[in-house]
Parts: structure tokens; sequence; C-alpha cells
């Protein structure tokens, strides 16, 4: 006899401790595996988990499949998933080199921090829906930064101020997140421009192929253009070409990594797809102007 499947409802103050980097008073959690090297398989439930909250994951690297209100959903590199309150979601496989961080608000946190901004917007009529949004290196940088400001506030002795100052911290980081969701309505709802359209399309292309492909003909044949045709779109739509493009976004993700990461030059150059780290030296002075050591150093100085 097959059992029959429950949902298990959860909120803030019910979660254990050990699975959050920090809680600020039953209205924010945090949770990550940034200081992991590899990921486990994670926690996972036979019954799918239903939160009164708002959930939003980040993805660092790697993929987190997941079911969200009984659909799968795949999230990869730079992808972030807000689950609304409502929601069920269930935890079903990810990969190894899975790095992700995100947080749970309480539903009325957010709901007066919008309207304290006069952001018209209700979580009721979105309750038991989710968004995915494709960030980029920057959004993820930005974003990840923000979250750390907060972990280390949540690691210092109390003082009096300090619960308004992760408050602001973590509110900040929630509006990031709604940035991205009003960015694609808008992209979803704005007049359809043909050329602009394939320039955004190009951009999500390279978020998602820059490592492995770097020719303008690759792109061009996703796209079912020509690569004289997409050249020209590009140019016309942000004044650079594609192979700068190409270049700005291999040495964006390469000097993140140089300062955010304990990861070896050699192991930042493999990670990028270098064929050696002698090739990666010269095109990162090429572009920079130093070389990735001299880079590193500058930034401990």
């Amino acid at each position: 006899m097959n059992r029959k499947k429950k949902i298990v409802q959860i909120q803030i103050s019910q979660i254990p401790h050990q699975f959050s980097q920090g809680v600020l008073q039953n209205q924010y959690m945090l949770f990550d595996n940034l200081d992991e090297e590899t990921t486990a398989n994670l926690l996972k439930t036979a019954d799918p988990i239903q939160t009164n909250d708002l959930l939003s994951i980040h993805i660092a690297r790697g993929t987190l499949e997941m079911e969200v209100n009984y659909e799968t959903v795949v999230l990869k590199e730079r992808q972030i998933v807000s689950i609304m309150p409502g929601s069920t979601f269930k935890l079903t496989q990810n990969s190894p080199d899975l790095i992700y961080f995100g947080f749970v608000i309480h539903v009325d946190l957010i709901t007066n921090m919008l309207k304290s901004l006069h952001i018209e917007t209700s979580l009721s009529e979105r309750s038991q829906c989710f968004y995915k949004h494709q960030g980029n290196v920057q959004t993820l940088s930005d974003s990840l930064k923000i979250y750390r400001l907060i972990k280390e506030e949540l690691s210092l002795p109390a003082y009096p101020t300090q619960p308004l100052v992760i408050q602001r911290y973590c509110e900040i980081l929630t509006l990031k997140d709604y940035k991205l969701y009003e960015d694609s309505e808008r992209a979803v709802t704005a007049p359809n421009n043909r050329r602009e359209e394939l320039f955004r399309l190009f951009l999500q292309l390279l978020e998602e192929n820059y490592v492995r492909e770097r020719n303008t003909g690759f792109y061009a044949s996703q796209l079912c253009i020509s690569p004289k045709y997409l050249s020209s779109i590009i140019k016309e739509q942000s004044g650079k070409t594609c192979a700068e493009w190409i270049d700005e976004y291999i040495s964006f993700n390469a000097k993140t990594l140089l300062k955010d990461s304990t990861l070896s030059i050699k192991q930042i150059s493999d990670r990028l797809g270098f064929p050696s780290q002698s090739i990666f030296g010269r095109f990162f002075k090429k572009i920079n102007g130093v070389s990735p050591k001299e880079f590193r150093n500058r930034q401990d100085v």
C-alpha cells in the first residue's frame, strides 16, 4: 500500500537552528553552505513542506533540483527562486559542487517594508506562486556581499542598534531580489522589439555559456541568425562588440574569484575553461593591465 503524502507546515520559529546561519527575532533566517568544498545530498523529506513565509534561494555554483507547488524546478548558477507564502516545496537532488545561499523572511516584515516604500503589491495575490529569476555575475556578487555582511553582524557581540542594522541589510537583500522580479515582469509585458529581444537573449546565453563558448558564431547559431547580423545588433544596442562582451564577462568573473575566493590561480584558470594558467594570465593582463597574481596582491594591501 502506498503511503499517502502529507504536507508539513513550517515557519521561521519552527526551523531547527542547526539548519540556519542566523535567525533575527523569528523574522528573518539565513541559510547557506558557502564554506563547504562539496555538497552531500541535501536534507530531503518524503513529504512536501509548506512555508507561510517568503523563501529565496540563490545558486552561486552547481545545480539544485526541487519541486515547487508540484512542478519540477531546476536551478543553475546565478539563478534565484523566490517562493511565495503558502507554497509547497521539496528538495529532490543536487550536484556535488552546489554552493547556495538564501533567506526566509516573515510575510508581515516584507509587507510592511514594501508599504513603507510606497510599493503597491499584495503578497496574498501571489500566494502559492513562485518566481525563477536569472541573475548575472554582478547581481550575484552584490547579493553575496550583502549576505556576508548580515552573517558578520550576527556573529558580533550584541550592541543596542544591532537588530536595526541587521534588519536594514536584510531589507536591502530582499529588495535586490524584488528588483529582479520587477525586471522579469517588465520584460514579459514590454512591447516586443526584435532587436532588443535578441540583445537580451544574447546576454542570457552569454551568462550561461561564456566559460565554454567564446565565439560569436555559437551565439548567432543559438539565435538562428548570422554572426554578422548578431554583431551589428549587439554593437547598436550596447556600443560594444560580441567579443568585448564575452571578454568582460570572463574578466569580471576572474576578478571576483581572485578577490573573494581562496582558489589558486591555476584553479581559477581551470574553472573559467582556459587550456593553461599561462594563457589565462596573458588574457587577464591584456584586459586588466596586470597579471592575476598582481591583481590579487593589490586586494590584500
